[in-house]
């Protein structure tokens, strides 16, 4: 699905199935403030997510793995001006039991701010689910007095995790994993 609009979009995306969400050529879709692309796979079978090329002003993109079976996760080139109560990019697992995640979160920029003391730009909590692969990569992440850039925790992780240019002041941490 491609966007053909340069906005502002004044309303939520969610959808619960494989969805390619991008900005068409020559446009530049802006999200207002308090927004959220809510991706969720559904319950059953191997689906991919794929969301790129899009602009928020104050505003977040979660993707919810709810299928015992793998979860393709592609979240690029999106641009944040802020964060909105959390975390910009966000990716978990929704029921227990949830399958496998191979993730590609890269070249996306953006502002971190201190909503409260646990923000991040990037949080990638899978806990349950049965494995994350794949890497976060080239993403430019300014942080103002929140806790950090990058969280990533998982049960059974092999995550990538290079290129990212993480500045500013008064912050806990650049990149944390945790098992």
């Amino acid at each position: 699905m491609q966007i053909a609009t340069n906005g502002p979009i004044d309303e939520s995306i969610s959808f619960q199935k494989s969805l390619t969400l991008r900005a068409a050529d020559r446009f530049t879709p802006l999200f207002s403030g308090g927004q959220v692309v809510l991706a969720e796979s559904p319950n059953s079978g191997t689906n991919l997510i794929d969301i790129e090329d899009l602009t928020f002003e104050t505003a977040a993109i979660v993707v919810i793995q709810n299928s015992p079976d793998l979860l393709t996760a592609t979240v690029a080139g999106n641009s944040f001006k802020a964060t909105f109560n959390g975390p910009a990019i966000e990716m978990e697992a929704g029921l227990s039991g949830a399958g496998a995640v191979a993730l590609d979160v890269s070249r996306n920029a953006m502002t971190v701010l201190p909503w409260d003391p646990v923000t991040v730009g990037i949080a990638v909590r899978l806990g349950e689910a049965a494995n994350a692969s794949g890497r976060i990569a080239n993403n430019a992440i300014a942080v103002q007095g929140a806790s950090g850039g990058i969280f990533a925790e998982a049960t059974s992780m092999n995550l990538d995790v290079f290129g990212n240019q993480i500045s500013g002041t008064n912050y806990n941490s650049g990149i944390e994993i945790s098992p």
